[in-house]
């Protein structure tokens, strides 16, 4: 007996279908290789308002960063653990807000093309941390427990930065956000910063089915206000999907985050902004939150490798204070009398944010943000 030819085509259609049905099940693991490399591009997009009076429109600022980063893995223990050595090959930031906009990359900045103090000493900080290296020790589980590196970087980088400063008529206004911006390049703060790209993959051992979700709390430490943000998150593993050539799990992401009330949940590192802005921040009343921190990442379930990762999220920053608190900082011997004393000021920042993390294996070299000839500031 001859089948039809309209019988052939749905025993292959059929038979085509059970091969590309996606599992029911999968098993995360941490794999890696001793000598094993790859390459990371994190780019970072923020749209925003502020506004220094209620019920008026808030002024437009834009700012997009990107950070290259190269791993090599130097070893695996007979655990799993493994240790790799991290550099930060490129920082490139746009940034264009009221009276200024910077436009720098490390590839091609150039100190001699711009006049501007502040994006000049910006510039020679990131600048000096590119080509840094770090130590990244993860458990066996493949999620890291420690970084290493980024604090002597800061220190080499900040050495000649701030011999220059001291030259600068004024170098003073500068320095302090210098010292801050330092800050966020501290070993715990990376650290953090790297944990929060492993936080949605599932703990603990044997298949996981597609579908499930799972729920994770942690603290996120705001060290220059001294307190932490309480995060909460919500996962699901939604399928399999092929991306840049690996068969990574799909993992949805739900995240938000609040200033934490709670003085027993106060930051625990040492990091500190200087005298001056510590003095003025412990007079602010603050509040900041983050919600529909919504995305998608792909993750290689078998390496234990991020591929890709596209996060949105929206922001809202509300600070009270007094100008006169201010004035006090910034011109000391301004008058305070009576007659110069302003009402309490509300700052409010509303910030949309986005984040993506892409695997760069086999890819040109391509910047995430506009190339620049060097970095600049026009008011």
């Amino acid at each position: 007996m001859r089948l039809s030819n309209l019988t052939i085509g749905i025993i292959m259609a059929a038979c085509a279908a059970a091969v590309r049905a996606e599992p029911t099940t999968i098993e995360f693991r941490y794999a890696p290789k001793a000598g094993e490399e790859m390459r990371h591009r994190l780019v970072m997009n923020s749209v925003g308002t502020l506004s220094f009076a209620p019920n008026v429109p808030g002024t437009r600022f834009t700012q997009s960063t990107t950070q290259e980063t190269a791993g090599k893995c130097r070893q695996v223990d007979p655990d799993g653990s493994a240790i790799f050595d991290m550099k930060l090959t490129r920082i490139a930031t746009r940034m264009n807000t009221p009276g200024m906009k910077v436009d720098y990359d490390s590839r091609t900045f150039d100190p001699e093309k711009t006049d501007n103090v502040a994006v000049r000493m910006f510039g020679r900080l990131y600048s000096g941390l590119v080509g840094s290296e770090l130590t990244i020790s993860f458990n066996p589980q493949g999620s890291p427990v420690k970084v290493s590196g980024m604090r002597q970087a800061i220190e080499k980088a900040l050495g000649p930065l701030k011999k220059e400063l001291a030259n600068e008529p004024t170098g003073f206004l500068v320095a302090p956000f210098i010292d801050n911006l330092a800050a966020a390049f501290d070993d715990s703060m990376i650290g953090d910063q790297l944990k929060s790209f492993y936080r949605f993959v599932p703990t603990g051992e044997g298949p996981i089915p597609i579908g499930k979700t799972w729920d994770a709390d942690w603290d996120m430490e705001l060290p220059f206000l001294k307190t932490t943000c309480q995060a909460k998150g919500h996962y699901e593993l939604l399928g399999v999907e092929t991306v840049r050539g690996r068969e990574c799990a799909k993992i949805g992401i739900k995240e938000s985050f609040a200033m934490n009330t709670d003085p027993g949940r106060k930051a625990k590192t040492d990091t500190r902004p200087s005298p001056g802005l510590a003095r003025l921040f412990e007079k602010m009343d603050m509040s900041l939150s983050a919600s529909n921190g919504e995305g998608v990442a792909h993750w290689d379930y078998r390496k234990g490798v991020l591929v890709q990762l596209r996060q949105t999220q929206r922001i809202a920053i509300t600070v009270k204070f007094n100008p006169k608190d201010i004035l006090a900082m910034t011109a000391p011997a301004a008058d305070t009398a009576p007659a110069a004393e302003q009402a309490p000021q509300t700052f409010t920042q509303n910030v949309t944010s986005s984040i993506q993390v892409d695997l760069l294996e086999g890819e040109a070299d391509e910047p995430a943000t506009r190339k620049a000839s060097g970095a600049s500031a026009n008011p």
